[in-house]
């Protein structure tokens, strides 16, 4: 063992048998048979020989351990990097599943919420036919006269104006919208931001006045 360390480490320093006998002051032929393992040099030329080689007199005798010890550490920093690498990538998988999955609750959160919406709207539409609907039967079971289309709008030309005061009431309380009328009642013969006129048969004419969001909440009936 300690021949194997010393001709090893001799040659790691660069040095000839030559050269390290000139340095302990011997000849090149006991260098030679330290190294062949044939003699071994006493307690105090080890430690000369080590002082030389500038090692651990330990080293001569326990080159190998050495080499073990530093082959443990290798394997144990090669499995502390192996370690690494799986964590970082057990990592960066946990975080693409998280992703995804977040990405799929929104996604089912968002079409719920584009079906509430939808649900929504279809119930406020039938709910405002209904009740335009019912507040045709309420009037005409009062008696009033006023006769309405398919849209619940009242049909030009058939309005009393005795009855001006039931049709006020009914353009003030059923949210029609400045469109539902054009489209049921035509172009209006006159038009303004806040109002609209129409002719009714020859001689009279229904004013409607619309809010900012344009649906009526007032009219009147005048002679042309």
């Amino acid at each position: 063992m300690l021949n194997e360390n010393l001709s090893r480490i001799r040659r790691e320093r660069g040095l000839t048998q030559a050269a390290l006998a000139n340095k302990l002051n011997v000849v090149r032929q006991s260098i030679s048979k330290w190294e062949n393992g044939t003699a071994v040099p006493d307690a105090d030329m080890l430690c000369r020989l080590a002082d030389a080689l500038d090692v651990p007199a330990q080293e001569l005798l326990r080159g190998p351990e050495r080499e073990a010890k530093m082959d443990t550490t290798a394997d144990a920093r090669q499995r502390t990097e192996t370690n690494e690498r799986r964590a970082v990538r057990s990592r960066i998988s946990g975080n693409a599943l998280k992703a995804a999955l977040g990405a799929a609750i929104g996604m089912v959160l968002l079409m719920a919420l584009i079906m509430v919406l939808k649900l929504s709207a279809d119930a406020l539409v039938v709910g405002r036919s209904a009740a335009v609907q019912g507040a045709a039967a309420e009037e005409a079971a009062a008696g009033i006269a006023i006769e309405l289309g398919e849209d619940g709008i009242p049909l030009l030309g058939r309005i009393d104006p005795d009855e001006e005061h039931a049709l006020r009431d009914f353009m003030g309380s059923r949210n029609i919208s400045r469109e539902q009328m054009i489209a049921s009642w035509g172009k209006p013969a006159r038009q303004s931001d806040k109002s609209a006129s129409w002719a009714i048969g020859d001689d009279r004419v229904i004013t409607v006045f619309f809010n900012e969001a344009h649906y009526a909440y007032d009219c009147g009936i005048e002679s042309r």
